[in-house]
């Protein structure tokens, strides 16, 4: 007989090569023949809702890393809630109206806008996002995903755009909405009004200029120029003044011959801006200023100080330019002197009549000759150039301005004190941080813009009667909203206003029976900000969300908007707890940009590695903060990756002689106790981090445990037992029992990170390709009563004995640790406390120990323990303890057994 054909080694259909990127769409493929989602739920079924609501992706282009961070993120807790007792329905969704789908088929250049109707538009529109969502949603699945990517939700369809009508009439019921006159971010190239959460900060070359304004009609200030500081020259032909604050001191200053009005806490900066000594003339309190009187720099035009809150004196000259046309805190000045609110740019930024000379000029190109007319009038005092953040279009990356324009908005303050309550007590904020960044946001908000100059959008459903004024009432705006439920919004542009209304309806404000009606379209943060309603409240029948989890960014975009909406409609927060994650950068921590080159693609990491190898980096990084990814970094994590699979292939291949038998714990040697009570800690570890979402201490907890007591301990010499004992052998089947509860509560606990190898591992475990581990629960904590101190002191003892090996190996007294024989000289209480652990040279992993007592201290001494070794077990012997075939008396047995 061959020997090896006496070893009971390793057997299991758990490849050692894991081969992802063909194997999980095949595992995929499977879970939704097998319907494993809907097979979960329905063991779920009466059991507590779990609702983690999906932030919609916008529905455009490929998905990129940042997009994949966020769904595996979601897909970790829905998959642990499954597990543990919970219904989870999982709903993904997708942001579906807007400028990019709109520019997406223009840019294509197969479409002529001027030769569709608006309807016909938006149709191409809906088809292009379809494919979009088509798209996106196969490279989702293909994260590994519990969901069955059935259960979706688009913000155009015919349900979510009704409810979103049922939410704007709560807010006019409220009072919430007006329509007005009002300076909001404005992007030239998209044409548009934005709202805050559409805008980005890049830094922008500016020219900055100096203006005096001419006093005029004031005895103590003749021959004087107040000066403004200001960045946009092209928004002086819309000066209507210069506030001042009401506390602070304005100096009358003489520099270079010139006298000037400027903040006295300013005159020595601005002196050395003009590079000349300042000699202080007089003195005036801001409020003694009110009303005096400025010639304007470049038009026939008088204007005068104001008072205003928002002046203060950090840099600058203290005397702020104002054009209400063209600022929020300029419009609010004007309101309060009653000032005219001129816009000197038209839609496309475009320099209009009221800018005089400079109309026709793209706002930004009016620069240059605005200066020019300024130097030549002698109103330009200063003119250089500095770099700072300026607002941008998130979505063109351009420049965007202040313009005053007629907007829908709904007004925040109305509801602050009720938001604001609902961030500082009803919501858990797992980024500790969070709390405060939205509270500020919030806080400081005064209208929410919420009109588009867009046609891919959900109109707003405002008809106006024959003087133009809106028509607020609740019938017909319900009429409209089950129109939209029937219909879909695109009726909003087949049917004319009268069409739109109830049938029979008049209004004492139209006696001819005409009516128009609304072209705007609502903010796409609208849209998906109702998702709490359309989709939380009626498909889930559970308004307020467990949980919301989406990148930092959502604070001033999703996470807003949703609570804004939901406090509006429903009273409370839409959400019990939010947890945000970070940008995902490159290795060496720069913002990906396709410009650069430097970004990676998931669909790229899941050919070449796999969606498991994805999902363990996702795992295995701090992703409240801003997270690194690259070729290097996946490597690590693949590596890592190869240490668990190995553990799990090793386990498994020690279970294939197993045959269920099962024990006691306190029936097991100590070693086997103590590992089953690692084992249990390491479960509640996790548990406790799942429910934290701290998903990091998960794989460092498994990774500890695989790594220190199991491939460094446990692992390393069970198999002197598992490869050579008889498969009657007791502590064989001791061995087994131990390692089956370690395999199968390890796999249940990784099963959340990593689904497609622990679906192949249970599968294995089990037996059977029937046998699905999302439809198991996530194991319990037992709390053994097991002591763990004599084994934890005996793997110190076992740290000093492998020094002293590994002396021994280096000074070539020995090879392998099984030629050893060890003598370990120790105190009398060590001896006691040592013989009372069983299989301490199976664990030392040696052929020989002696203890000897009576030593003031612990000592280790390796020698070669004889020449003879056993040729099965490979232990080392006194020569006549072999028989002829170099066989020990135990695997003698064994061979004979087997025989």
């Amino acid at each position: 007989m061959n020997i090896k054909d006496t070893l009971f080694t390793p057997k299991t259909t758990f490849a050692m090569k894991a081969n992802l990127s063909n194997r999980e769409p095949q595992m995929q493929k499977d879970w939704l023949e097998n319907d494993i989602y809907n097979r979960r739920r329905k063991l779920n079924e009466g059991k507590p809702l779990f609702v983690l609501l999906d932030g919609p992706p916008y529905a455009n282009g490929d998905i990129h890393v940042g997009h994949a961070l966020n769904k595996i993120i979601k897909d970790f807790n829905w998959r642990y809630k499954s597990m543990s007792g919970f219904d989870v329905p999982i709903i993904l969704g997708w942001d579906t109206h807007g400028l990019p789908i709109e520019n997406a088929l223009l840019k294509k250049g197969k479409i002529k806008r001027d030769q569709l109707t608006d309807n016909e538009f938006r149709v191409l529109c809906q088809e292009y996002a379809e494919k979009q969502v088509a798209n996106q949603k196969d490279q989702f699945m293909a994260l590994g995903l519990l969901a069955n990517g059935e259960e979706t939700y688009k913000t155009y369809e015919k349900s979510y755009e009704a409810e979103q009508i049922r939410v704007f009439a709560k807010m006019i019921k409220r009072g919430m909405v007006y329509k007005g006159l009002k300076p909001v971010y404005w992007s030239p190239t998209s044409q548009s009004a934005l709202a805050e959460a559409e805008v980005e900060y890049q830094d922008k070359r500016s020219p900055a200029i100096y203006v005096g304004f001419d006093i005029i009609e004031h005895d103590d200030l003749a021959d004087t120029q107040a000066v403004i500081w200001t960045t946009t020259p092209w928004t002086i032909p819309a000066n209507m003044g210069i506030a001042v604050g009401r506390d602070f001191d304005y100096s009358q200053v003489e520099i270079n011959n010139k006298k000037y009005l400027v903040a006295t806490d300013l005159v020595k900066s601005f002196a050395d801006e003009l590079e000349g000594e300042a000699t202080i003339l007089k003195t005036f309190s801001g409020s003694e200023l009110e009303y005096t009187k400025l010639q304007h720099p470049l038009f026939d035009r008088q204007s005068f100080i104001m008072l205003a809150d928002h002046v203060t004196v950090d840099a600058g000259t203290g005397c702020v330019h104002t054009a209400p046309g063209h600022g929020e805190d300029d419009f609010v000045v004007g309101k309060n002197y009653n000032l005219e609110v001129i816009s000197v740019v038209d839609y496309k930024g475009t320099m209009t009549e009221d800018a005089g000379q400079f109309a026709g000029e793209f706002y930004d190109n009016a620069n240059k000759p605005i200066c020019e007319a300024l130097e030549a009038s002698g109103n330009l005092i200063k003119l250089s150039f500095i770099t700072h953040s300026y607002p941008h279009d998130w979505r063109t990356k351009k420049p965007i301005i202040f313009r005053a324009t007629a907007q829908w908005f709904a007004s925040i303050d109305k509801v602050k004190t009720d938001l604001m309550k609902a961030i500082n007590e009803d919501v858990e904020w797992m980024n500790e941080w969070g709390q405060v960044r939205l509270g500020n946001m919030i806080k400081d908000r005064v209208d929410w813009c919420i009109s588009r100059q867009r046609k891919w959008g959900v109109p707003i459903p405002i008809i106006y009667t024959e003087d133009d004024t809106p028509i607020f009432d609740e019938a017909v705006l319900e009429h409209i909203a089950t129109l939209f439920e029937e219909f879909g919004s695109n009726i909003w542009f087949e049917k004319t206003a009268k069409e739109l209304l109830p049938a029979g309806y008049t209004h004492e404000l139209s006696p001819n029976g005409e009516f128009t009606k609304e072209t705007d379209i609502m903010d796409v943060w609208f849209d998906s900000g109702v998702a709490h309603s359309a989709i939380s409240k009626n498909r889930l029948e559970q308004y307020q969300a467990d949980l919301f989890s989406e990148g930092s960014d959502q604070y001033r975009g999703w996470f807003n908007s949703s609570l804004i909406t939901g406090v509006i409609s429903e009273g409370m927060a839409p959400y019990k707890r939010v947890v945000s994650h970070g940008f995902v950068m490159d290795a060496k921590g720069n913002k990906m940009s396709k410009s650069i080159g430097n970004t990676v693609a998931p669909k790229t990491i899941l050919n070449q590695n796999g969606a498991d190898i994805l999902r363990l980096w996702t795992a295995s990084v701090d992703y409240q903060a801003d997270v690194r990814i690259g070729d290097e970094i996946i490597k690590q994590v693949s590596e890592t990756y190869r240490k668990y699979r190995n553990a799990i292939r090793f386990g498994l291949g020690n279970l294939h002689y197993y045959e269920g038998q099962t024990y006691d714990i306190t029936a097991l040697p100590n070693v086997d106790q103590y590992i089953l009570k690692e084992l249990d800690e390491i479960v509640a570890k996790c548990l406790t981090a799942f429910d934290n979402l701290e998903f990091k201490v998960v794989v460092e907890s498994i990774n500890n445990f695989i790594t220190n007591e199991l491939s460094a301990f446990y692992f390393d010499f069970i198999k002197d037992v598992t490869y050579i004992s008889s498969l009657k052998d007791e502590r064989r089947r001791q061995i087994e029992y131990v390692v089956s509860q370690i395999m199968e509560k390890l796999l249940l606990i990784m099963s959340p990170i990593l689904p497609h190898t622990t679906s192949e591992g249970w599968q294995a475990l089990k037996g059977s390709e029937d046998a699905y581990i999302f439809l198991e629960e996530m194991p319990a904590v037992l709390n053994y009563d097991v002591d763990k101190t004599e084994i934890n002191w005996f793997r110190t003892v076992q740290t000093e004995i492998n020094k002293a090996l590994e002396a021994a190996r280096n000074e070539k007294i020995i090879g392998k640790s099984l030629e050893a024989k060890v003598t370990l000289c120790v105190t009398d209480e060590e001896k006691l406390r040592l013989d009372a652990i069983e299989e301490k040279e199976l664990m030392l992993i040696v052929s020989k120990l002696e203890i000897v007592g009576g030593n003031d201290k612990l000592t280790v001494n390796v020698e070669k323990y004889t020449e003879h070794r056993c040729e099965r077990c490979w232990k080392y012997f006194e020569q006549e303890e072999l028989n002829e075939e170099s066989i020990c008396p135990s695997c003698e047995k064994v061979i004979s057994e087997l025989n």
